[in-house]
């Protein structure tokens, strides 16, 4: 079976097959998705025979569902993990109202409940929340790239199969439905009507978000979330809708087996769940060693890139042996904690570059975290300058894989100096994670799979209020610590 332009046939192809009577096809659909099915099913049950039933019964149901002409139209794990969700909840339920009945004796309801079509309230009541609402208003093809984008992490060589794309297509579709999910999820805001006071801010969200207010229309929009969490929390939720598909449609789909799940998608990688934070990474327990190298940044002003002061260490936990770059000067030491500290001298650090902004050239660090086979590093400016009641100043911190194995970026967090905060992302460029307006601390949700010798940055867009001061603006990206100076003139 063939896709179009000679490509394999992609998941709304196979679907279409199997309604025109081709089981074959799903038989490719079953290769396609049954790990996913046995990782979800493994979350919800006691045992791996309990799971192979789940995942047994739930593909038997999307069949049946896809012979009668329902089920999926293209987002076809979505609605089988479901099918496993439901499966599970639907044992459990007979487990706990278990009756005994003689052999010949006719179960009560046994007719009714072999025979109603496979429906899940859970996917009916997506209207409960206002990303739920959104997400639902998608055409199922942009529903099907967010939730391998977006939700599972996946990369868009990896999806390219199931929409029967290239994955510069598959780039482009995502990038077509962050937006149109970015769209769907304003207008589902103004239909809740918003108090009088919002609704001029509210409108101009969308714009905000993607960088379009200038002047007078930026500040007074500034202004008012200043004062109103209500706009934070929506400006917040629109710069990351990663962030919203994770903490509304994953539980909603997958249900209590949504963190075991996300983190076996991810390979293994630590996963926590809060309202503000679906991911995190934890470092290893055997050993964590950090290295540090020099970077280099481009003057904001667009001038050549200039080499930065050399800013390094290491820290090695009991049993690890750091190892310095021939020609360096390292000098040792013991931290509070009992491990072994030294500063190296090296060169040779992969440079993340700055784009254009109001600051001079600022040096920058790179800190590397080994945790197995992957290897995380965040590179990030050493000083900061701004200026009180001046235009926003943009901050870049890049989180690199220069490991061997994937893992996930690390949710960012960072405190801010008093009077100091973040006014919002602004355009996030493809490749970027926006982090929302806040003060005091902010929070970068991370989650997304972080293929070797790939990177991804967090964009802050920081202010300075008319009484700010120097500071520091410190924090971490999962295990990997940061220390900014702020200078303010």
């Amino acid at each position: 079976m063939i896709g179009q332009r000679g490509r394999p046939p992609s998941d709304a192809d196979l679907i279409d097959a199997v309604r025109e009577g081709k089981i074959e096809a799903y038989g490719k659909l079953y290769e396609r998705h049954v790990r996913a099915a046995n990782l979800l099913a493994m979350q919800l049950s006691n045992s791996s025979s309990d799971a192979d039933d789940l995942v047994s019964d739930a593909f038997a149901k999307v069949l049946a569902a896809l012979r009668t002409g329902g089920g999926p139209g293209a987002a076809f794990r979505p609605y089988l993990l479901t099918a496993v969700r439901h499966a599970a909840y639907d044992r459990t339920r007979k487990e706990k109202r278990l009756e005994l009945a003689g052999d010949i004796e006719e179960v009560p309801g046994a007719v009714r409940a072999t025979s109603v079509p496979f429906r899940d309230k859970a996917v009916e009541d997506l209207d409960q929340a206002l990303a739920a609402t959104a997400f639902a208003s998608l055409p199922e093809r942009w529903q099907t790239v967010l939730w391998h984008t977006a939700i599972e992490g996946q990369s868009p060589g990896e999806i390219a199969p199931l929409l029967g794309l290239t994955a510069n297509g598959v780039s482009a579709m995502a990038f077509r439905a962050r937006e149109g999910l970015r769209k769907a999820f304003l207008q589902a805001h103004v239909a809740q009507e918003p108090a009088e006071r919002c609704r001029a801010t509210v409108t101009k969200l969308g714009a905000w978000t993607r960088g379009g207010l200038k002047g007078r229309e930026a500040v007074q929009l500034d202004a008012h979330m200043d004062d109103c969490a209500e706009c934070r929390k929506l400006a917040s939720e629109l710069a990351d809708v990663n962030g919203a598909l994770r903490g509304v449609i994953a539980p909603i789909v997958l249900g209590t087996g949504t963190a075991g799940y996300l983190a076996a998608a991810g390979k293994g990688t630590a996963v926590s769940i809060s309202a503000t934070s679906w991911f995190g990474v934890a470092a290893s327990a055997a050993a964590v060693v950090v290295v540090a190298g020099s970077g280099v940044v481009t003057s904001d002003n667009g001038n050549a890139p200039q080499a930065a002061a050399p800013i390094t260490s290491t820290i090695a936990t009991a049993g690890v042996t750091p190892t310095t770059t021939p020609g360096s000067t390292t000098t040792s030491g013991t931290t509070a904690a009992g491990t072994t500290a030294t500063g190296t001298t090296a060169g040779g650090a992969t440079p993340i570059t700055e784009p254009n902004g109001p600051n001079p050239p600022a040096a920058t660090s790179t800190t590397t975290v080994t945790v197995g086979e992957a290897k995380l590093s965040a590179t990030a400016p050493t000083t900061m300058a701004m200026s009180t009641n001046g235009p926003p100043d943009e901050m870049n911190i890049g989180i690199s894989n220069t490991g061997s194995a994937p893992t996930t970026v690390p949710t960012l967090t960072l405190a801010l100096p008093d009077e100091i905060k973040t006014v919002g992302p602004g355009n996030v460029p493809e490749g970027s994670i926006g982090c929302p307006a806040s003060k005091g601390t902010v929070t970068c949700t991370g989650g997304q799979t972080l293929a070797p010798g790939q990177t991804i940055k967090f964009k802050l867009r920081l202010q300075a209020g008319p009484k700010a001061t120097n500071g520091t603006i410190t924090g971490n990206a999962g295990p990997l610590q940061l220390s900014i100076v702020v200078t303010i003139s």
